[in-house]
C-alpha cells in the first residue's frame, strides 16, 4: 500500500519547545554523539580564532574528523528536521534533530556548518527568520563557474561577511581529508559564545569539560576529545590572538582532555593508586519487574582536593544508558533512598544505576525522551514515568554490600563518642544516692595504704550540687568524677579509708560490628582501664535492632537531618547502656561478683536494650525538642 508521507512544517515552535525541555550543555552532548556516530577519532571544542583577531568576538567551535558530508548531502541533512545523515530513528537511536534543537534557539544569528569529504569543502549557514519564526538555510551570494553572480544555500568556505571561513577548518581535519566544523554565532553578530548559552548560566570556564566528564560514561576512550578553556572568566584577560595563547606557565588558554565519568571515578590522578572497591547488584521494580544493575564504587580513603573544574570531587547517583549518564545528583535524599545517610560515605560513594533498555519485542524497558535529557519507562505499570529509583534503592538498601555497610558503621561510630558531662551530671544528681558503692578513698587520717586509680570530687563539690538543688531522696553529688585522683584500691602508699561513694558512670562508644568482641551483640561492657577509669560500653551500630530504629526515626524527619538523627539515637542507646552498667554497681556487695558480671554481660546488656519502649520515649523527646514535629505518616 502506497501512501504520501506526512511532511514537517512550522518547525520553529517545535525546535524551541524541545530546547526548553533539554538540560544545559545538551548541545555539547549532541555534537559529541554526532561525531562518534560519524566515526571520529578526534574532537575539539575550540575557538574561532579568525573572528577573535578580526572582530574581537569569541565564538565556540566544535570540530571532528568524522566522515563529513559531501556538497550534495549537506543541504539535505541540515535543512531537514530529522536529518543529520538519517531520519528520526527508533527509541535507542540519535534522532538527527539534537544539534538543531539544542543549538539554534540560542544561535539565531547563525550556526555555520563546514564539512569536508574527500577533500571537498562545503559550507551552510543555518539561522532564524524573525518574520516567520522559522529556522532554515541562509541564502548566500556566490559566483558560479562561469563568473555569474548567484544565490546559493551551499558554498565553498570563503570570504563571507568580512571573514574567511576557510580559516575555521583545523589542521587535523585537512590532514584527514574529512570532518565537520560547527561555528556558533550566538543571537547577535558580536556575541561571545565560547562560554555557552548565556540564558542557561553555562559560563564558568571549566563548566563544559565538567559536563562532558559527567555525561559521557566510557566511549571517549575511543576518541581524543579536547576542550579549549580560558584561564579566567574575565573577558579582559582572554587572549587576543591565537599565537602564544597556549604557551608559558601563565598561559591564557589550555586544551584539556575529556576522560569520561568512569575514568574520573576509578583513576582521576595520574601515577597515583587509591584504595577503591566496587561491585554490582541486580534489582527490579514495578509489577512488570523492570530490572536494573546497580554498579557502585567506594573510595576507602579521602580523595585529594585536585579536581576543581575537571570532574566532581564527591560521589553522585546517576542512571547509565547507552554509555551516557542521566539524572545525575549528589543530593542527600537520593542517597537516602539507597540506604546511605552519612555525608562521609556519600562523598566517597558513586552509585550508577543501569536499567534494562527498551526491548521492542516485549515493548518494555527504558528509553530517553525526545530532548535526550532524561530517561522514561515504557511497557509496564510505570509506563511514561520517571525511573523508579526509590524502589531500586530500597532493594539495594536491604542488601547493602558489606564494604558499604562497614563504611557506614565506621562513619556512624564517629571514633570515640562518650557520655557528655552535662548528661552525666544530671544523671548523678538524680540517681547518685541510689548508686552508692564501697570504695577506698584518699584521706590524711586513713589507716590503710591505697593505690589511686580514679579521679574524685573537688572539695565542696557535694555542697555545690546541693546549692543547685535541694536535697531529696533522689539527690546526689558529682559521684567521684572530677578533680585529681582520689579513689583507689588497697596496696599503695597513699593514706586511705573505706567509704561509700557515688558510682562512676562508664563511658560509651558507638562502634561497627568489627570492633565488638561479640559482633552479634548490641552492646558490651569493658571494665575500667587507664583509658577508661570507669569502664566503657560499646554499642554496635550495625546490630539489626539499632539499625532498624535509626531508619525508622530518619524516615520520620526530613532527609537532611538523617545523619544528625543517627548520631542522636546512638547517644541515647549509649547513655542508656552506660546507666544500666552504672546501676549494677549498686548491687556489688549484695550479690556474688559473678552475678554482677552476668548482669552486665553482652547478652544481658543486649536483652536490656531490646524492646524499644524506653529508648523510643527518650528519642521522641530529644528529637522533638531539637527538630520539631515529625512528618505525617
Amino acid at each position: 500500500m502506497a501512501i504520501t508521507p506526512m511532511r514537517t512544517s512550522n518547525t520553529g515552535p517545535l525546535i524551541e519547545r524541545v530546547h526548553r525541555e533539554s538540560h544545559p550543555f545538551q548541545w555539547a552532548r549532541e555534537a559529541l554523539i554526532n561525531a562518534k556516530e560519524a566515526g571520529a577519532t578526534q574532537v575539539e571544542f575550540g575557538v574561532e580564532w579568525h573572528a577573535v583577531e578580526r572582530l574581537g568576538v569569541y565564538r565556540r567551535t566544535i570540530a571532528d574528523d568524522g566522515s563529513g558530508m559531501a556538497y550534495d548531502e549537506i543541504e539535505k541533512f541540515l535543512n531537514t528536521f530529522g536529518g543529520g545523515g538519517k531520519p528520526i530513528g527508533e527509541v535507542h537511536q540519535n534522532y538527527g534533530i539534537g544539534v538543531k534543537t539544542s543549538l539554534l534557539p540560542w544561535n539565531k544569528h547563525g550556526l555555520v556548518v563546514i564539512s569536508v569529504k574527500d577533500g571537498d569543502e562545503s559550507l551552510v549557514w543555518l539561522q532564524h527568520d524573525p518574520a516567520t519564526g522559522e529556522y532554515g538555510l541562509r541564502r548566500i551570494p556566490a559566483t558560479d563557474e562561469t563568473g555569474r553572480d548567484t544565490i546559493e544555500h551551499v558554498v565553498e568556505p570563503s570570504l563571507i561577511d568580512d571573514l574567511d571561513w576557510s580559516e575555521a577548518i583545523p589542521d587535523f581535519i585537512r590532514k584527514a581529508g574529512h570532518g565537520t566544523v560547527l561555528i556558533l554565532l550566538g543571537n547577535e553578530p558580536d556575541e561571545d559564545t565560547v562560554l555557552g548559552d548565556h540564558d542557561r548560566e553555562e559560563g564558568r570556564p571549566h563548566a563544559l569539560r565538567h559536563y562532558l566528564n559527567t555525561r559521557v560514561w566510557d566511549f571517549v576512550k575511543d576518541m581524543d576529545v579536547k576542550v579549549l578553556e580560558f584561564r579566567t572568566q574575565d573577558r579582559e584577560q582572554w587572549p587576543r590572538v591565537r599565537a602564544g595563547a597556549f604557551s608559558g606557565s601563565g598561559a591564557a588558554a589550555h586544551r584539556r582532555t575529556v576522560v569520561g565519568a568512569k575514568a574520573s571515578i576509578v583513576q582521576p590522578v595520574p601515577d597515583r593508586d587509591f584504595a577503591i572497591c566496587t561491585g554490582t547488584t541486580h534489582v527490579s521494580a514495578g509489577a512488570a519487574g523492570l530490572g536494573a544493575k546497580i554498579h557502585w564504587w567506594l573510595w576507602q580513603e579521602d580523595r585529594p582536593n585536585l579536581f576543581s573544574g575537571h570532574f566532581p570531587k564527591n560521589g553522585y547517583v546517576a542512571a547509565l544508558y547507552n554509555q551516557e549518564l542521566y539524572d545525575r545528583t549528589e543530593h542527600h535524599a537520593s542517597y537516602r533512598s539507597f540506604g546511605i545517610s552519612h555525608k562521609a560515605v556519600r562523598e566517597k560513594l558513586w552509585i550508577i544505576v543501569e536499567p534494562e533498555p527498551f526491548d521492542s519485542g516485549i515493548k518494555a524497558g527504558v528509553y530517553p525522551d525526545s530532548s535526550r535529557s532524561r530517561l522514561l519507562v515504557a511497557g509496564s505499570a510505570l509506563a511514561g514515568a520517571n525511573l523508579p529509583m526509590a524502589d531500586w534503592g530500597a532493594q539495594f538498601a536491604d542488601n547493602l554490600p558489606k564494604e558499604i555497610a562497614d563504611a557506614l558503621a565506621a562513619a556512624t561510630a564517629g571514633g570515640t563518642g562518650s557520655v557528655d558531662s552535662e548528661w552525666r551530671d544530671r544523671l548523678l544528681e538524680r540517681f547518685g544516692s541510689r548508686w552508692r558503692i564501697p570504695r577506698w578513698i584518699a584521706s590524711p587520717n586513713g589507716h590503710r595504704g591505697i593505690e589511686l586509680t580514679q579521679r574524685g570530687g573537688h572539695p565542696g563539690a557535694r555542697a555545690a550540687a546541693k546549692a543547685r538543688k535541694k536535697p531529696s531522696s533522689a539527690g546526689g553529688g558529682s559521684g567521684g568524677r572530677n578533680g585529681e585522683p582520689a579513689v583507689g584500691k588497697p596496696g599503695g602508699t597513699v593514706s586511705g579509708r573505706a567509704a561509700r561513694i557515688g558510682a562512676g558512670i562508664p563511658e560509651y562508644t558507638i562502634v561497627p560490628a568489627s570492633e565488638m568482641d561479640e559482633p552479634e551483640m548490641l552492646a558490651e561492657y569493658l571494665v575500667e582501664s587507664s583509658v577508661h577509669p570507669t569502664g566503657v560500653v560499646r554499642v554496635n551500630v550495625q546490630h539489626p535492632a539499632l539499625a532498624e530504629v535509626i531508619v525508622t526515626w530518619q524516615n520520620a524527619y526530613p532527609d537532611h537531618l538523617a545523619e544528625s538523627i543517627a548520631d542522636e539515637i546512638g547517644d541515647v542507646y549509649g547513655q542508656v547502656a552506660a546507666a544500666k552498667v552504672a546501676h549494677s554497681e549498686h548491687y556489688r556487695g549484695k550479690y556474688d561478683p559473678r552475678t554482677i558480671e552476668e548482669m552486665r554481660s553482652s547478652k544481658a546488656l543486649t536483652m536490656a536494650l531490646l524492646g524499644l519502649m524506653a529508648e523510643d520515649a527518650m528519642i521522641a523527646t530529644r528529637l522533638g525538642g531539637k527538630y520539631g514535629r515529625r512528618k505525617a505518616a
